[in-house]
C-alpha cells in the first residue's frame, strides 16, 4: 500500500484460486493487479483477464466472454 509500513515478515498475503496458470507478468497500478490468465489442455482452451484488489485479493472485475481463450500476454494499463 503506497505510503504503508514496510514489510518486516514474509508469508503469504492472499491467493487467488479461480485460475491456477499465469504465462505472463501482472500490471500492478495502485492497489489494483491486472492479470491474464490460462486453463490450456488437451481438451480445454480458456482465459480471462482479471483485475484483482491488490490489498485482499478479491476480484474488482472479469473479462471472460464465452469463448475467449487462454491468454499470454502481460496486460498494459494506459491513462489509469
Amino acid at each position: 500500500m503506497p505510503g504503508g509500513p514496510d514489510p518486516v515478515a514474509g508469508g503469504v498475503q492472499w491467493a487467488f484460486t479461480e485460475f491456477k496458470t499465469f504465462y505472463s507478468s501482472p500490471a500492478v497500478v495502485g492497489t489494483r493487479v491486472f492479470v491474464s490468465a490460462a486453463d490450456k489442455g488437451i481438451f480445454r482452451d480458456r482465459g480471462a483477464i482479471y483485475c484483482l484488489d491488490a490489498l485482499g485479493g478479491g476480484v474488482v472485475w472479469k473479462y471472460a466472454p464465452k469463448g475467449f481463450r487462454a491468454t499470454y500476454s502481460s496486460p498494459a494499463v494506459a491513462e489509469g
